[in-house]
């Protein structure tokens, strides 16, 4: 079954938690607009329930469509009454984030594949290969249009399990009265040999993350393709419907801070130094985009999911100690002998945990090293005062964090707290970009492509 993104689905199966359980009918229904839902009408125990909302996810539901074709769905939600317990007319509505379609997989971790294709909003104007002027010829009473595929781009990986390739196509949706053409483009992760699915999906995600980057924008994953090549017959398909998660609209190149034509010569050092980054780096790199699909209003909210991403880069280049943590490892196990006998339980616990890593930066420390790590134009342009702008962002955290009164006055107010996390998220990705190569006599024209980040560096801020 070829599953678009694009098209509406309706059938009916049976499904169940595990391929063990006993399967329950369920009407499987998928709309661009709406996500991919699944209806169980009737319940594994025959029993009525009441109705309960927020239940926990279910992580996997498995089932098998009228057709025979197999099905994975991934990420379920329960938005009505539990799995299982819901009666006939009283169905169980689930939600799911996912759903793999042609290929029954009893343990994603164990499913290996040898291509996975993520296609994302704003990749093909990033490209700039969009054909403007397609080949027209008339053919009868027909006419022919004829596109030229352009070449893929293709980045070697040779530490790495897999390449990177970017490549372009269309689909042509029609009507009664008109045919549409929709350009697109993907990234393909191309294992050497076969790789697991989930490493695929992660090293797909931090392509996205990268893209998101280059772009300056975040994008979104608008579908996804599997590839085996040992069962063609079974295909796997992934429909790929991100729940609460809006289709993000294309970028114009040249609003973008590095469109694919500036950094064409670069772009395979740029790809091959992102996926060098050490396990921490990106864990940091995962809580940075993360917090971009924070689209809160509330200014507290923002601002210490910016303070933490900020704080996380720092933390994922590997430095940020006071002193070697060994002999400071030494001097706290003897200030852990002298706590007081009269601190007992968790207070001794918590004291001991504090002191665990009291060796760490401070965030004070952490935003002057990223802020010394980058130019001094670009430092002045995101902060003003370097010294009064990080003193102010750490006691905005403070207070933020644990409403702590006497930080409230040196922290940032109303608007400005609103402008300096933003602010923020600019220092991260001048870092980032810092840390990709992007020479820097350059890094301020870079950042200041972005009509966004032009607005934030431009508001005035009281510090």
């Amino acid at each position: 079954m070829d599953v678009r993104l694009d098209t509406a689905l309706e059938c009916w199966g049976t499904f169940g938690e595990n391929i063990e359980s006993l399967r329950v009918p369920g009407r499987l229904v998928y709309n661009p607009s709406e996500g991919l839902a699944l209806e169980l009408v009737e319940s594994r125990t025959g029993t009525a329930a009441a109705a309960v909302i927020g239940l926990p996810s279910l992580p996997v539901i498995y089932g098998r469509l009228i057709d025979g074709t197999l099905v994975t769905l991934i990420d379920c939600i329960t938005t009505k009454t539990s799995l299982g317990a819901g009666a006939a007319g009283l169905p169980t509505a689930l939600i799911a984030n996912r759903g793999i379609f042609g290929g029954h997989v009893a343990d994603l971790d164990k499913l290996e594949i040898n291509s996975y294709t993520v296609e994302l909003s704003s990749l093909s104007d990033w490209t700039c290969t969009r054909p403007a002027k397609p080949d027209v010829a008339p053919n009868g009473g027909c006419v022919s249009i004829h596109f030229v595929r352009p070449d893929p781009i293709q980045v070697a990986l040779q530490d790495k399990p897999f390449d990177l390739k970017v490549s372009h196509g269309w689909s042509a949706p029609q009507s009664s009265t008109s045919v549409t053409v929709r350009w697109h483009a993907g990234l393909t992760i191309a294992a050497h040999e076969k790789m697991p699915f989930s490493e695929a999906s992660e090293a797909g995600s931090q392509c996205q993350n990268l893209m998101s980057l280059l772009i300056g924008h975040h994008i979104s994953a608008r579908s996804v393709a599997i590839k085996r090549e040992e069962d063609p017959s079974t295909a796997l398909k992934l429909l790929f419907a991100q729940r609460g998660k809006p289709d993000h609209p294309d970028v114009h190149p040249a609003q973008m801070l590095l469109p694919y034509e500036m950094i064409k010569s670069e772009f395979p050092a740029i790809v091959a130094a992102w996926f060098a980054r050490s396990d921490q780096a990106i864990l940091a790199a995962n809580v940075f985009f993360g917090a971009q699909l924070l689209e809160s209003s509330v200014v507290n909210v923002k601002f210490v999911a910016a303070a933490q991403a900020a704080e996380s880069y720092h933390r994922g280049l590997g430095t940020g100690l006071y002193m070697d943590q060994a002999p400071y490892d030494a001097a706290i196990a003897e200030l852990e002998k002298v706590i007081p006998a009269c601190i007992e339980s968790d207070h001794r616990q918590s004291l001991k945990s504090r002191l665990k890593y009291g060796n760490e930066f401070s965030l004070r420390k952490r935003l002057r090293a990223l802020f010394d790590r980058i130019p001094d134009d670009v430092a002045a342009r995101i902060a003003g005062n370097v010294p009064q702008f990080v003193g102010k962002v750490v006691d905005t955290r403070n207070y933020f964090t644990h409403y702590d009164h006497a930080s409230q006055a040196g922290a940032f107010a109303g608007k400005d707290a609103y402008v300096a996390a933003e602010r923020l998220r600019v220092l991260v990705v001048a870092n980032f970009l810092h840390d990709l190569g992007i020479g820097d006599d350059k890094l301020l024209t870079v950042l200041e492509r972005s009509r966004e980040f032009q607005h934030w560096m431009g508001q005035t801020l009281d510090l």
